[in-house]
């Protein structure tokens, strides 16, 4: 009997690699410090560009979202009339790649069908888990440091060192690894995007999506990331919350609040984790408010930094502090926007769930710096899932509402 392998498609296979490398988003192998996710969407960039040229036709994928976003990079150009100087313009142009790049990828997302969509999901989840399993054994091995797997767990002995690891095989050269090179915070987001699409969107096996959960779960919190650990437990308490009735939620609740609180007894993890006694980032908020207050209107320029060298870790107060009072106006309504999204998609009917994405942008724009690029890979992956869902099923509510009129083109 002949197994029929199906088809892939241009387009199918630049999302699944997209998928499929946001673990390894700290790895910048490829010259000029290119990521694998953002090199497979810039793919998506020159195949969608090169079809509106030889057709004319680009499908429309345009929400509010985006023109705000779009409203976002204009201030910022704004802005250049009082602050111009490299760092700006570097930081405005990475941005807008970043956008470009998202467009790009949401016109990929709607012309695959949905359930087609769902199983490059699955796809992209098992080789992205796979991959980053074997690289990291592979690296490990390679500098012969396999041993710190079975050491201390901690975030120096193992999460440091495993990316040290990786960085000085598949990465760059350099003189000394630091901490901020392991960027926990977005790696440790892209595993927390696993776990909630094994739970939602990737699988119907029971087994296979608490298999890929599962694993990403441990490499989420091997990240000692708080962003990724809320991030982790908001998601999976929605899909309970979505998926699960009566007895058995409430046992599955009960069963991951004592899987966290046992991670978190750990010394390490607990230190790591729970320890705000840090001011840093209150002082941080009271020198970008004082910033903003010295240049309300036009703001210190995109990609302005604090006295100590560190970008805001607050989205709206970031883009009130580089860009002034519309910055500030802009970077509040996408806020309350991705919020509103998250509370009335949590209110819909079962089977959209993928309002649950937009946990992981919320969660980075109130503590994360992600200025250069606006966002980071994985918030931009999760607001493009989500924004295509809404639009499928605008087209859908059209399809059904004007039989006889034209479904409108997406």
């Amino acid at each position: 009997m002949r197994v029929q392998i199906p088809r892939v498609g241009l387009h199918e296979a630049l999302y699944c690699g997209t998928i499929a490398t946001l673990p390894l988003f700290a790895v910048r192998g490829i010259p000029g410090g290119i990521s694998l996710p953002l090199a497979f969407m810039l793919l998506m960039v020159v195949a969608i560009g090169l079809r509106a040229v030889l057709t004319s036709q680009v499908p429309a994928v345009f929400s509010r979202l985006d023109a705000a976003l779009c409203g976002y990079l204009l201030v910022a150009l704004v802005g250049l009339i009082d602050a111009a100087t490299p760092e700006v313009l570097f930081a405005i142009a990475k941005s807008f790649i970043y956008l470009m790049a998202y467009l790009a990828f949401k016109m990929v997302l709607i012309e695959i069908p949905e359930r087609r969509l769902e199983q490059l999901t699955g796809i992209g989840l098992i080789l992205g888990t796979i991959s980053f399993g074997l690289v990291m054994l592979y690296s490990l091995y390679s500098t012969g440091s396999l041993g710190v797997l079975f050491g201390s767990f901690s975030y120096w002995t193992v999460t440091v060192q495993v990316f040290n690891s990786i960085d000085s095989v598949f990465g760059q050269s350099r003189d000394e690894f630091a901490s901020v090179h392991v960027m926990r915070n977005s790696v440790g987001e892209a595993f927390a995007f696993y776990v909630i699409a094994a739970l939602v969107y990737g699988f119907r096996s029971k087994l296979m999506r608490l298999g890929v959960a599962g694993v990403n779960v441990i490499f989420a919190l091997s990240m000692f990331s708080r962003r990724a650990l809320l991030a982790v437990c908001f998601g999976v308490f929605g899909a309970l919350a979505t998926e699960v009735r009566g007895v058995k939620r409430a046992l599955a609740i009960a069963a991951m609040a004592a899987g966290v609180l046992g991670y978190m007894v750990t010394s390490e993890a607990s230190s790591r984790l729970t320890d705000f006694s840090d001011h840093a980032r209150a002082e941080q908020y009271q020198e970008a408010v004082q910033l903003f207050g010295e240049s309300p209107y036009f703001g210190h320029g995109y990609g302005a930094k604090l006295s100590t060298g560190n970008y805001v870790h607050n989205f709206v107060l970031a883009g009130a502090m580089m860009m002034g009072t519309l910055g500030l106006i802009v970077t509040l309504w996408i806020f309350l926007h991705v919020v509103k999204e998250l509370v009335l998609g949590m209110r819909a009917t079962t089977g959209f769930q993928t309002p649950l994405f937009l946990i992981i942008p919320i969660l980075g724009m109130m503590v994360g710096s992600t200025v250069e690029g606006i966002f980071t890979m994985t918030s931009w992956v999760a607001l493009a899932l989500h924004d295509v869902s809404v639009l499928r099923r605008k087209n859908a509510a059209v399809a059904v509402s004007y039989p006889g009129a034209s479904r409108v083109e997406a």
